[in-house]
């Protein structure tokens, strides 16, 4: 029950300045990268693929490999496309040309790919009044995963927070939050 890949992504500082063309090539050069390390079947293969927001063209010729069981990050500035790549991942944007295949179909059509991906929303959108465990088992409820309330507890058991778990999420910090958010994630898987 483990997932198949982590994607993550980030507005990170970038220690030299470069330009924001330049950043998500080098960030998906390094994706690439460790990909590569890893002999393992890829998850995500995105191939040639563009991105325009009006006239500005955001990012043409993407590419990125994503292996089983590795942990990739999609990092830089703003309005250098990882929101775009993301959506493109979860099946919510269309690539203006290229082919995006996660789980080896692509997830604006197959709807059985798009049920097996997870995802982590940078704003989390959480029940402050339920504690963490019942905002996982009502996740997993609405998901009709069988057993939801071991769901709930393994996934709450994963991101660490077994010990909080019965205390309303309203009175957790935001990296408390975000590790809610993963459990529920972690519930396709």
């Amino acid at each position: 029950r483990r997932p198949e890949a982590v994607i993550a992504m980030s507005e990170a500082s970038v220690t030299a300045p470069l330009p924001a063309d330049k950043v998500q090539a080098a960030n998906v050069q390094a994706a690439n990268v460790q990909a590569a390390k890893v002999q393992t079947t890829n998850v995500v293969e995105v191939r040639g693929v563009r991105y325009s927001a009006g006239p500005r063209v955001i990012f043409d010729g993407l590419d990125l490999s994503v292996a089983r069981g590795s942990i990739t990050a999609v990092m830089g500035p703003s309005g250098t496309g990882k929101t775009p790549v993301v959506r493109m991942l979860t099946g919510q944007v269309r690539p203006e040309v290229g082919t995006v295949e996660v789980l080896g179909a692509d997830p604006r059509t197959d709807r059985s790919v798009r049920g097996r991906i997870a995802l982590v929303p940078q704003q989390d959108a959480l029940f402050d009044h339920l504690s963490a465990l019942e905002f996982v088992t009502v996740a997993a409820e609405t998901q009709a995963i069988d057993g939801p309330d071991a769901a709930a507890v393994w996934a709450i058991e994963q991101v660490e927070l077994s010990d909080v778990g019965d205390k309303p999420v309203g009175q957790f910090s935001k990296g408390m939050r975000q590790k809610v958010l993963v459990a529920a994630a972690l519930l396709p898987n």
